[in-house]
């Protein structure tokens, strides 16, 4: 399975009422072909009161 695939799976379990994802990979020198640099949004409930540096660890932690 694509990590692209892989990511979007994952990040499913927050049930998102707005999800985005690209992969950005192309955009950077020496990764021509390689899933390496992605960008995303999500929009969640389970986001709601929770600061930014929270948010992003539960998504990595979504994405170990």
């Amino acid at each position: 399975m694509k990590r692209f695939d892989r990511i979007h799976q994952a990040l499913m379990e927050l049930n998102p009422l707005h999800f985005d994802l690209k992969d950005e990979s192309h955009r950077h020198a020496g990764r021509a072909g390689t899933e390496s640099h992605f960008r995303i949004r999500v929009v969640s409930d389970v986001f709601e009161g929770v600061s930014r540096p929270e948010r992003h660890r539960k998504v990595h932690a979504l994405l170990q």
